[in-house]
Formats: C-alpha cells, structure tokens, sequence
C-alpha cells in the first residue's frame, strides 16, 4: 500500500532539498561556466551564485528569497492505483498539505495570492496553486513526483510567445528567440545566464507549456531525441553564446546554461513560437515511489518521454 502519509513525507523532503541546494547537473554547469567566464563581472556574478547555494545548503536555508510559485508533475502508474491509499483524490490533498506546511516549516515565502483582490492567505493555497499536472503511465507500478518551483522573474519578464508563418522555418524560430534573448536578459530581470525553453507548434496553451516545461524539466546537456530538434537545440544555444550578453545581461561569453527545446504538431496554417527563460534558482528534484513500499530519488524528471 502507497500510503498518503509516506507520499507526504516523501514531498517535503523534496521541497527541502531543492530549495536548499541545486539539482547536480545544473550546479555542475554553474561551476564550468564560472570558469569558463571570460567577463570579469560576469565571473563575480556566477561565483556569487556558488557561494550563495553553498551557504544555502550549509545553513539548510532556501537560496533564493523568491522561493517561487510550487508545482507539481505527477505520473501515475495504472498498476498504482489499486495500492494508492484514497485515490487520487487523497493524493491530491496530500500534495495541497504539503505545500502548506513547508511553507510554514521551512519557510517558503506565501508567493500565491488572488490576483485582483491581492488577498494572501499565507500557505500557498488557492485555487490552481499548488499547479498540480497529471499523466497516467500504463503498466507501471509507481507514482513519480517532480517538484518544480517557478520563479517570479521567467514568468513575469522571462517568457515570450508568437504565432511565425510557416514559411519562417527554423531560421525564423531562430531569429525570435535570439530577439527575445537580446529583449529580456538586457533588462536583468530574468536573473541570467538561463535555462532557455523553446516551445515550438502546437496550440497557444501548448506551445507556452513546452518552453516552460523545457527549461525546467530537463537537465543540463540533455538533447531531445529528435535529431532535428536536437540539431536546432545546438544551433539556437551558438546563437546565444555569440551575442554575448554575458551574466546579468552585462557582457560576457556566458549567455545561457543550455537550451532545451520541445515540439507538438501544430495548424498547418501557423508556427507557433513560445520562449520562456529559467533563472539560476533552479529548483527541482524527483521521486518515484513503487507499490510496494520501495521509493527512490531520479536525476531528472520522465515527465517529457512518458
């Protein structure tokens, strides 16, 4: 029996660790980049972050101050269900609970509120926050949890989107993003260097969640196994590296830590382009708990394959 108190348990813990330190690939990334830095700024501004996520991590203290708005990707195994205490519905209050108390115990900043009243009830709850997302995975026999926090900068200043003409091509996906790289890490609010998603096809709704799905979900080095859009992923990432702006938009050879990009079919009458540009607070971790009773801690997410 995957019991909802074990499911809780497992989720704080996750909250704890990916608010206190960052995921290994990206951490890894940081300190080649800070070494590779060639912008005497922009090697402060990297080591900066090092040395924040390290005291972070020492002090078991969240690195950034904006702790971000808290999701959650959830694959259910069909094989699960029959041992999931409660339901789904039971999972789902359980996620709700622990979003609460981790933002007491840890404490996480209360960063959802109503969005016209601005009313704050102090727990991160409300209606869609946590962002809790489903997928069922036949045949398995685990529930897989990613925590994901979403910082205030790629989604107020850092995210992008457009409809192209289908004659544009890649060299016109090209173009946008590299604008919107130019556009919003000059402006520093995005807290660069970024993860840069790319959302490409789709509708409006999903070419806007692949950019943002891209950016977080994957790790640092990782290629779509699309050999096209793997090929793209590497030229649109030459694209940055040559324009140069550097950390914090102020100059350097570090323009972004990866990009990821993610495709859906899309009208044959459109091209729709979304960008959304993940900050260096990084926050993600993922666990996958079997049916009986065994649970485990994965690198990256399966969220994006399954």
């Amino acid at each position: 029996m995957l019991t909802q108190a074990q499911i809780e348990e497992t989720v704080v813990s996750l909250w704890k660790k990916n608010q206190f330190d960052l995921p290994e690939d990206f951490k890894s990334s940081l300190k080649q980049r800070y070494e590779s830095e060639s912008s005497e700024f922009g090697k402060l501004h990297l080591k900066a972050n090092i040395d924040m996520v390290e005291k972070a991590s020492e002090l078991s203290i969240p690195f950034c101050a904006d702790t971000g708005f808290l999701a959650y990707y959830v694959l259910l195994g069909t094989e699960a269900i029959g041992v999931l205490e409660g339901g789904y519905h039971a999972l789902e209050e359980t996620l709700k609970r622990a979003t609460a108390r981790v933002t007491a115990e840890i404490p996480l900043r209360p960063n959802a509120v109503h969005p016209l009243t601005r009313q704050n009830p102090n727990n991160n709850l409300g209606p869609h926050s946590p962002d809790i997302k489903l997928k069922l995975l036949s045949d398995a026999d685990f529930i897989e949890i990613t925590n994901v926090a979403y910082g205030g900068g790629p989604e107020l200043i850092g995210s992008k989107f457009t409809v192209l003409s289908p004659t544009a091509g890649e060299k016109g996906i090209r173009k946008f993003v590299a604008e919107c790289a130019i556009e919003l890490i000059r402006m520093g609010a995005t807290c660069s260097p970024n993860v840069v998603g790319v959302g490409i096809g789709g509708t409006f709704d999903i070419c806007a969640l692949l950019s943002k799905e891209a950016a977080i979900l994957r790790r640092i080095g990782d290629r779509n196994p699309d050999k096209e859009l793997a090929r793209l992923e590497e030229m649109i990432l030459e694209d940055l590296m040559k324009l140069k702006l550097g950390p914090m938009g102020m100059g350097g050879s570090t323009s972004a830590f990866d990009v990821h990009a993610e495709l859906a079919y899309c009208h044959m009458a459109t091209l729709p382009v979304a960008v959304y540009l993940q900050c260096s607070a990084m926050r993600r971790t993922t666990a996958r708990l079997y049916a009986e009773g065994r649970s485990e801690i994965l690198p990256q997410s399966s969220w994006l394959r399954a």
